[in-house]
């Protein structure tokens, strides 16, 4: 399998769910980057790269809604404030799956809501 260029970062507290979600996307040619809440995320968003250039930006940022510390709704509007991160996709993974739930991941700027099975 080719790797694409692609860039995932994974942002879930439970390791089982990163490690499913990784899996299936590294199998399917993407490259992953697991975190274990947002605070990780935002430092390896924030991380300049070897060679001093400015950090890398994902390409999409799959987050958990209900996380230890930030929750994913807190994480996606200070995704949104930044204005490197602010145009990154983001798909909220989460157990909560309440109408009331994706309307308010919606508004936040969720570009996407997906049920964890």
């Amino acid at each position: 399998l080719r790797r694409t260029k692609y860039w995932v970062v994974i942002v879930d507290d439970e390791e089982s769910i990163r490690l499913a979600v990784g899996d299936y996307l590294y199998d399917s040619g993407y490259q992953v980057t697991a975190c274990a809440d947002a605070d990780a995320l935002l430092e390896v968003c924030a991380t300049p790269k070897s060679n001093g250039e400015l950090p890398a930006v994902p390409d999409c940022i799959v987050s958990d809604v209900r996380m230890p510390g930030k929750d994913g709704l807190e994480l996606l509007s200070l995704l949104k404030a930044d204005e490197r991160l602010a145009r990154v996709p983001v798909v909220l993974l989460t157990a909560k799956s309440m109408t009331q739930d994706r309307i308010d991941g919606f508004k936040a700027g969720a570009d996407a809501y997906l049920p964890k099975p």
